[in-house]
């Protein structure tokens, strides 16, 4: 049985990507699970996309949440906005991130969530041998390996996949994460996270998945996060032994 869930989706200008992705969550999650939604965006759209996607859906209003955060400060800050928040409620022992731009569907979601009954942090992975990448340039391809392969051969912990934004983790592992002040906030942060949880006191999974390139809206992957993700990187790298204790 997996223990109730909160799913937490940061997002930044999303619109009918973010809409299609809370009714299929709906559609197909627990009724009881908790939906966290952290809103970058400059305006209300994508809050407003989010509130008209629960009531079509005919979600309990109770368990979802949108946190308005006018501010950008990246896909990390917001992950910790989400987490702070779900971990505050008791009943809730799974708590899982995702991407909101429809790259990871409600069924790998579910399961990531039901691998937290036997270990503290899954990784839904696009490199596993069964797992798949549609509709990626050759450019997203290689940056992506490329900087896969500089993290496998840095951290050498036995994880395929650092930078995918879909995980989950147990109530231990999510509180380890909010008790660290983190030394990145974008994308990269997702790689910090793992540095923190495979100190061998976590139990740890992957699952293959299948990850899929937005049909809705643009990459918000640019030149300028992809320099910050290089700058937060050598941050993570040089205090790897100071994450890990």
């Amino acid at each position: 049985m997996i223990s109730r869930i909160a799913f937490i989706l940061p997002a930044y200008k999303e619109t009918v990507s973010v809409y299609e992705l809370i009714l299929e969550l709906c559609r197909s999650i627990p009724r009881d699970s908790y939906i966290v939604i952290v809103d970058d965006s400059p305006n209300d759209i994508t809050s407003k996309f989010c509130e008209d996607a629960f009531r079509d859906a005919g979600w309990n209003l109770r368990n979802t949440v949108v946190i308005k955060n006018d501010k950008k400060q990246g896909r990390g800050a917001a992950v910790q906005i989400g987490l702070n928040h779900a971990i505050s409620i008791e009943s809730i022992n799974c708590f899982v991130e995702m991407d909101s731009d429809g790259s990871h569907s409600a069924e790998m979601a579910l399961a990531v969530a039901r691998e937290i009954n036997k270990v503290d942090f899954c990784i839904g992975s696009r490199y596993l041998p069964e797992s798949q990448i549609l509709g990626w340039s050759l450019q997203r391809r290689v940056f992506s390996r490329a900087i896969n392969f500089l993290l496998r051969l840095t951290f050498r912990k036995g994880i395929s996949d650092w930078t995918n934004g879909l995980r989950g983790y147990s109530r231990k592992a999510t509180k380890k994460l909010c008790e660290h002040k983190a030394l990145t906030s974008g994308f990269i942060y997702l790689s910090e996270q793992a540095v923190i949880l495979t100190n061998g006191e976590f139990k740890i999974s992957q699952v293959p998945i299948v990850f899929r390139e937005r049909t809705h809206g643009s990459s918000t992957v640019t030149w300028r996060e992809i320099a910050d993700a290089i700058s937060g990187l050598i941050r993570i790298t040089s205090n790897k032994q100071a994450l890990s204790k």
